[in-house]
Parts: structure tokens; sequence; C-alpha cells
């Protein structure tokens, strides 16, 4: 039998999914990118070389890689996504008024809902910039200026909605493997 609140969950459910299913693409194309980029740095025997022109490459970088995740479908998802707190804000008001039926939402309520759209919405346009462009100059940025960097395996790619990607590199002639993997939360 379904609970009172069954059709509240379901339509968050549904917003979640809707929004997960976009994810992946983006995934790939930041994947493909960045190999497309790691192929600009300069190697010097088989080391990425700490040169002038590599820092530079990576402000192009994180420009790049903002452009592609901040597509129109992206901001479209982000849309849709936004709609569902409204939709949610609807039928909570429809519960409990099936429960009080002189219940009014108070303006408090409408405040926090209002602030909500917005903290989501900026955590997921602005939030990407820190979450996963910064992230992976960051670790380009110490291989090309750390000493004797070399890249062992330049990037692998997740499955899952959660990870954008990864990087590892091996810095000789230690045998520790720096991993970082970009996770949206």
């Amino acid at each position: 039998m379904p609970t009172p609140y069954s059709d509240i969950t379901k339509r968050i459910k549904q917003a979640l999914s809707k929004f997960d299913k976009a994810i992946p693409g983006l995934q790939g194309k930041v994947y493909a990118e960045m190999l497309e980029q790691v192929k600009r740095l300069d190697i010097r025997d088989g080391r990425i070389a700490v040169t002038v022109k590599n820092l530079s490459i990576l402000n192009s970088i994180k420009g790049k890689l903002n452009r592609i995740i901040l597509n129109d479908e992206y901001r479209g998802e982000i849309k849709d996504f936004a709609k569902a707190f409204n939709d949610v804000y609807k039928l909570q008001a429809e519960y409990w008024r099936g429960i009080e039926s002189t219940f009014k939402p108070r303006p408090l309520l409408k405040a926090i809902r209002n602030q909500s759209i917005t903290d989501v919405v900026k955590g997921l346009t602005d939030g990407i910039g820190a979450n996963v462009s910064d992230a992976l100059i960051n670790i380009l940025r110490t291989n090309i200026t750390a000493i004797a960097t070399r890249p062992i395996a330049i990037m692998t790619a997740h499955q899952g909605n959660a990870a954008i990607a990864s990087l590892k590199f091996r810095r000789a002639p230690y045998a520790m493997v720096d991993e970082f993997s970009m996770r949206i939360q």
C-alpha cells in the first residue's frame, strides 16, 4: 500500500534519476578532452617537462573543461532538476492539507525552498570549477612542476555516475602511485 508521502519520494527519485543520466555523457566528454589536452604537454625523456608552455596549457584546459561541462544541455538538466523542488513543495503542501485542511505554507517555508534551489543551482554550476576543473588542473600542475615526474597512466575513466575521472602518476624514482578521483557529491 502506498504511503501518504509516496508521491513525494517518487518525484524526488525521478528528478535524481533523470539528472544522473546526464552525468555519464559528461564523463566521456571530459575524459576525451583530457586525453587530447595531455597530449599537448611537452614530454622530455619520458617525463613531463617543467616548461612555461606546459603551465600555460593548464590555463586553457580549465576553460575548455568548464565549457564542456557547463553546456546548454547540462544547464537544461539543472533547470529541470530545480523545477522538481517546486513539484515537491506542492506535493508536500497537498500532503499536509490532507492531514490538516487549513494548512497554508508559511513564508519561511517558501524562503527555505527558494534558498535550497539557489544553493543547488550554484553548487551544480559554480561548484563544477572547484570540484572538477580546478582539481584536475591541480593534479596536472603538481605533476608538471614536480621534479622527475613520469606519467604512468594518464587517465582512467570510471563507470558510475559519481566518478568523473581519475588521474594516476608515478614519481620516479619512488614506487608511489598518487591517485585522485573526482566525485560529484
